[in-house]
């Protein structure tokens, strides 16, 4: 006879599911990454923020899509590790579902550009022992193209947050530093 006491599983909402997804994803953020070099805490503003450093190779396939953003293009970040246009149909939902914010993607960005000029000051460094290296030579102007070319996506992800101010300057913030990081290759590279 059926008393009525088996209980009913509640519904999964979108933030359950966000749960799970993400506790699903925590077991794979301990795996060894090969593109992410190294991720760090560090505390910023008494908030604890991840400090990445990228491999040439990845930093350079990251700009290279910055550059090909279009107006209206949002990015999103893949496994933690690299940036991808969010082509998916119903972004909002998704994008909520999976914690991909402008705020995120602008601090990954942050991130990138760091390390393109970890990789800059490398090289430069490189190339005061061995001026003449031609390997060194194109992987710096690879690195400083790849910067300038950001520079025009980075232009249409301003357009496409054209109403949120704090995202613009964020993203303004970072083209100046990709120009300081440019302009010092190019200046020191032709002493």
């Amino acid at each position: 006879m059926y008393d009525g006491s088996e209980q009913k599983k509640p519904p999964v909402s979108p933030i359950m599911a966000r749960e799970y997804v993400d506790s699903d994803k925590k077991e794979n953020d301990y795996k060894e990454s090969e593109s992410v070099k190294d991720v760090k805490d560090v505390e910023k503003d008494g908030a604890k923020i991840e400090q990445r450093e990228f491999t040439y190779d990845d930093t350079l396939i990251n700009l290279k899509l910055i550059g090909q953003l279009e107006e209206d293009q949002k990015l999103r970040i893949k496994g933690g590790e690299s940036l991808d246009i969010d082509t998916r149909y119903a972004q909002i939902f998704w994008r909520s579902l999976f914690g991909d914010s402008r705020d995120t993607t602008i601090d990954f960005i942050s991130a990138l550009v760091a390390s393109a000029r970890t990789h800059s000051h490398e090289l430069l460094a490189k190339l005061e022992l061995v001026p003449d290296d031609k390997d060194l030579l194109h992987k710096l102007n690879n690195i400083t193209s790849d910067l300038n070319n950001c520079l025009h996506g980075l232009k249409k992800l301003k357009l496409t947050y054209k109403d949120d101010r704090v995202i613009k300057s964020k993203i303004k913030v970072i083209a100046d530093k990709i120009r300081v990081i440019s302009d010092d290759n190019i200046s020191r590279r032709t002493k």
